[in-house]
């Protein structure tokens, strides 16, 4: 799932993980509709711009974690920024680029470090269908 209230930003960042091969749920602007796909019972990772309109993704963040799915915060902000509780959450700083969205879904999305079948697909990432 990609949430990012900066709609270009949100399409940009989804394009990019689609490249990658993962299938991608949103992207969503709004903490409300956030809350919805976060009901899917086969989300398995999420990309949380922290600071949004209505406030803070975080509580948001909270519940993913609780249900085991994998939370990366997407932030402008330094990490001290962020309340403790957070400090070991992965982040990717903005303004960020294909390679900072590559490192950071391979490191924290299982499904995309499972080996590819091709050349090719080893450098995108797994063409599992996965949820981001």
């Amino acid at each position: 799932m990609v949430l990012d209230d900066e709609l270009l930003a949100a399409m940009d960042l989804a394009h990019m993980i689609k490249g990658l091969g993962a299938s991608v749920v949103g992207p969503v602007g709004t903490l409300a509709e956030a809350e919805q796909l976060a009901l899917e019972p086969d989300l398995h990772g999420a990309i949380l711009d922290v600071k949004i309109q209505a406030g803070t993704s975080l509580p948001l963040a909270v519940q993913l974690q609780e249900r085991g799915v994998s939370v990366v915060l997407a932030t402008g902000y330094g990490s001290n920024m962020l309340p403790e509780r957070f400090a070991n959450v992965p982040k990717l700083s903005k303004p960020y680029g294909l390679a900072a969205v590559r490192k950071i879904t391979e490191e924290h999305f299982s499904a995309l470090r499972q080996p590819a079948s091709s050349p090719e697909l080893a450098a995108l990432g797994s063409k599992r269908n996965i949820q981001h």
